[in-house]
């Protein structure tokens, strides 16, 4: 991006259970009014499943990408750039022509979990952990590429590439795609340290690495004739590779250094320390993933946060959210006697229990 031009960048958040997009200046100020947001669901069924149909992500994206603009005015011929972030450890498969062979499996989708057992049961863990910071769990990568290759073989077998949602809007944008280190760091697919698909992983998983995308960080530039057409303000302006939106939360909180700890409560909720270094040792324990080439990130999260709150509205039928703050906040906690561990899309860390599903105790 030229630091020299004065305008703006439009900023794009895949998230699991929206999409927005806004307008930020060139000193990372949002422009206010220029925010448009989509709410939307995984389509999820007692087995554990939780997908998405990727051209509905792409429609969502694009109806975003369609409120900015318009909220914009005549600022949107100001963009000088456009910078994405979505959701981490989310696969699906596209074929020879670019169409899709399997829908969007995101992080929450579980049925993968006997798949991670079983490479637990062949492979060394720990030294995959060391490797790609990610422990062998049904969000990641590794496990749901076995579990599809065993339930989805003509699937699997008809995949060209297996891409994160990020990586498949811009396939659509501009004809091609590769991954942002961001993104591929987050995968369990990738050595940290050496930025590169980790061969041992792939080995295991009888997998070539050419049906992986190139990982870069430059831009993109250029809009297929479809696009172009719709949003010539964007036409030749680079857009970045999509980034997690875990590590975008760090640098938005300023919390860059060593010594400062994000806390962030979205549909899940994480706490993350994000530092520069050129090499990472990997505790055991927490995941460890590339905010950028630069920069690591690493910390635990829990698949429930935000979407705990909106199922116990649904489920418990609360009063309207006003109400039912000022009597929680008059209650001390635990006043009832009854506790709820809520893993309701199994847990990640600090278990990394598969299978679980809450405790209700008392």
């Amino acid at each position: 991006m030229d630091n020299s031009r004065a305008g703006y960048v439009l900023t794009i958040d895949l998230g699991s259970s929206s999409v927005r997009a806004a307008l930020y200046d060139s000193f990372g100020a949002y422009v206010t009014e220029t925010e448009s947001q989509i709410s939307y669901e995984f389509d999820r069924d007692f087995e554990g499943a939780a997908t998405k149909n990727p051209d509905d992500l792409l429609d969502l994206t694009a109806r975003a990408i369609d409120g900015t603009l318009e909220n914009s005015g005549d600022k949107s011929s100001e963009i000088i750039a456009v910078a994405m972030s979505t959701f981490w450890h989310s696969v699906l498969g596209v074929d020879h022509n670019g169409r899709w062979t399997t829908p969007v499996l995101t992080w929450s989708d579980r049925r993968a979990a006997d798949a991670a057992a079983d490479l637990r049961d062949r492979l060394d863990e720990e030294s995959i952990h060391r490797r790609t910071g990610c422990v062998l769990h049904s969000s990641y990568l590794p496990a749901k590429l076995s579990w599809l290759a065993q339930t989805e073989p003509d699937a699997f077998q008809r995949t060209r590439m297996f891409l994160s949602p990020g990586e498949y809007m811009y396939l659509k944008f501009f004809g091609e795609t590769w991954t942002g280190t961001s993104m591929a760091s987050a995968t369990g697919l990738l050595d940290q340290n050496e930025m590169r698909w980790d061969a041992g992983m792939l080995n295991a998983l009888s997998m070539s690495e050419d049906r992986l995308p190139s990982i870069s960080d430059d831009p993109a530039q250029g809009l297929m004739r479809e696009w172009a057409e719709k949003w010539p303000d964007l036409r030749d302006v680079p857009w970045f590779p999509a980034a997690g939106d875990g590590a975008c939360s760090n640098v938005g909180s300023g919390c860059v250094t060593e010594d400062r700890l994000a806390l962030m409560v979205g549909t899940s909720g994480a706490m993350r320390v994000s530092w520069k270094a050129d090499h990472v040792e990997v505790p055991p324990g927490p995941w460890c993933y590339r905010a950028n080439a630069e920069r690591f990130v690493m910390g635990g999260a829990l698949s429930d946060g935000g979407n705990l709150v909106a199922w116990m509205r649904e489920t418990l039928r609360l009063p309207d959210e006003e109400t039912t703050e000022r009597e929680l906040a008059a209650m001390k906690p635990d006043a009832h006697g009854l506790t709820f561990l809520p893993l309701l899309n199994g847990e990640r860390g600090p278990g990394w229990a598969d299978l679980a599903n809450g405790v209700v105790s008392g």
